[in-house]
C-alpha cells in the first residue's frame, strides 16, 4: 500500500541503483508521474514516486545529505504562492498553480475532454442555462471546500478531506454540491459534511464554531482560483456536471478518476511547454548536461 511506501525506502532504491547515470524526478504521485512521464525520455530521467508532499520533501533532503546531487523534486505549490512561502530546498521545483490538474484545467485540454464526452452543444446550453462560463461553474461550485482546506491548512482544524489510501471512502461531494446545476448548498451543508467524514480519521477536529470563524477570516481575501482550488475538487465537479448535470451516460465516465485521467491525456507538449514547470525541468536538466524530453518533441 502507498502510505507504507518511506521516504527512505524511495531514497535507498535511487542510491542502489547504480546502472542508471541519468537524473531522477521525485513526484508526488502516480497521476503525476503520468503527466510527466508523456514528456521524458526514460534513458536519461526516471520518475519516482514518493506518494505524498512531504515525503517528497524528505527524500530530496535525505538524498541531499548523501551527496546525491542528480534529483529534483517536484511538489504541488498548493497554497504556498499564496502564503507566500518559500521552497525548503534548492533541489524542490513547485507547479505553476495549486497542483498539475488545475494548471491543465487552465488549457483547453478541458473543453477537449468535456465536449468528448458530453458533446459541444449540450455543455454550452448548460452553460447558458446558468449564465455563467464553465469554468466560473466549476470554480464557484469548489470554492468555498478550497476556502475550508486553506483555513484547515492555516489554523490546524483537524480536518480530513480524503482517505489515507487511494481504495478508501472519498468525500461526498453530492452533500453540499448539487449534482444538476453544480450550485455550491451552503457552508453549514459543507462543513457537517466534512466533519462527519473527519471522524475516525483525525485525532482532533475543532467544533463546528471554529471551523465557520476560521472560513471567514479565509473568504475575505480575494485569490487566484488556480492557486487556491484543488484540481481534485474541480474533477469530482466535472464528474458530477457530466454525469448527473449533462446526464452523460458514456461507458467511460466511471468516476472522477476518468476525469483526471482523459484530462491529463489531453494536456499535450503544446501546453506543457508554456508552463513554468517545463521551464525549471528544462534549466535543472540543461545544467547537468542531461537531455530529458522526448526527441518527438524536439524541433
Amino acid at each position: 500500500m502507498e502510505s507504507h511506501i518511506t521516504p527512505e525506502r524511495v531514497a535507498n532504491a535511487i542510491m542502489q541503483d547504480t546502472r542508471f547515470t541519468g537524473l531522477y524526478l521525485i513526484v508526488e504521485g502516480k497521476k503525476d508521474s503520468k503527466v510527466y512521464g508523456k514528456f521524458l525520455r526514460k534513458d536519461s530521467i526516471q520518475i519516482k514516486e514518493a506518494f505524498g508532499y512531504l515525503k517528497v520533501i524528505k527524500v530530496v533532503e535525505l538524498l541531499s545529505e548523501r551527496g546525491f546531487q542528480h534529483s529534483l523534486g517536484v511538489i504541488d505549490s498548493d497554497f504556498s504562492t499564496i502564503l507566500g512561502r518559500e521552497l525548503p530546498s534548492l533541489n524542490l521545483a513547485t507547479t505553476d498553480d495549486h497542483d498539475i490538474e488545475m494548471t491543465i484545467i487552465k488549457t483547453e485540454a478541458l473543453e477537449s475532454v468535456v465536449e468528448s464526452l458530453a458533446g459541444k452543444e449540450p455543455i454550452a446550453a448548460f452553460c447558458d442555462g446558468l449564465g455563467l462560463q464553465l469554468r466560473q461553474i466549476l470554480f464557484e461550485s469548489c470554492k468555498e471546500l478550497a476556502y475550508l482546506k486553506m483555513a484547515n491548512h492555516i489554523d490546524n482544524l483537524g480536518l480530513v478531506f480524503k482517505p489515507k489510501d487511494p481504495e478508501g471512502n472519498h468525500l461526498k461531494y453530492k452533500k453540499f454540491i448539487c449534482d444538476k446545476t453544480l450550485r455550491y448548498l451552503g457552508r453549514e451543508l459543507m462543513v457537517d459534511a466534512v466533519i462527519n467524514y473527519s471522524r475516525n480519521k483525525s485525532e482532533k477536529v475543532a467544533d463546528k464554531s471554529s471551523i465557520l470563524r476560521s472560513i471567514d477570516n479565509v473568504s475575505k481575501n480575494e485569490y487566484d482560483m488556480y492557486q487556491l482550488l484543488n484540481g481534485h475538487d474541480v474533477c469530482n465537479a466535472i464528474y458530477l456536471m457530466l454525469k448527473y448535470g449533462l446526464k452523460c451516460r458514456n461507458p467511460i465516465l466511471n468516476d472522477f478518476n476518468a476525469v483526471e485521467e482523459m484530462l491529463a491525456m489531453a494536456f499535450d507538449f503544446s501546453f506543457f511547454s508554456k508552463t513554468n514547470i517545463y521551464n525549471s525541468l528544462i534549466a535543472w536538466a540543461n545544467d547537468k548536461g542531461i537531455n530529458i524530453i522526448k526527441p518527438c518533441y524536439v524541433s
